[in-house]
């Protein structure tokens, strides 16, 4: 299943990929720099940022890892959607591909679209690329 998540909102198109994911099937999500994330963007900045600075007293390299490039954080996202503790979300999370853009050899026109993940209507929102851009993307 190829999904184009170009204008699509994040947490409406990571649970459809999250079912789709848990059901067995292999999902491909394209154009993941132009997702849209609803609200105000200082507000997922700085969860974002307050997310990347957790730190662990007593390991400082035991801490979770929040990626700086937009196909990596959304990735990063749907995985926190699935059970990954366990072996069935581990399964499904290596069946998602998430790309910048379209690869070569992929068709836009057959790719799926959400209707109920579209962001037309959103007054406050931001793109995945944006918020990456503050962090060094």
């Amino acid at each position: 299943m190829i999904v184009n998540a170009e204008n699509a909102i994040l947490g409406r198109i990571g649970t459809h990929v999250a079912k789709e994911l848990l059901s067995g099937g292999k999902v491909q999500v394209i154009n993941a720099e132009k997702i849209v994330i609803s609200g105000a963007p200082t507000y997922f900045q700085d969860k974002l940022r307050a997310r990347r600075n957790v730190t662990n007293k007593r390991n400082p390299e035991n801490v979770s890892r929040w990626p700086r490039v937009p196909h990596m954080l959304v990735r990063r996202i749907i995985r926190a959607m699935l059970p990954y503790g366990t072996q069935r979300g581990r399964d499904a999370y290596h069946r998602l591909f998430v790309c910048s853009g379209v690869p070569e050899g992929v068709d836009v026109s057959t790719a799926t679209v959400f209707k109920d993940a579209t962001a037309h209507r959103l007054r406050k929102s931001t793109t995945i690329a944006k918020v990456c851009s503050h962090f060094g993307y």
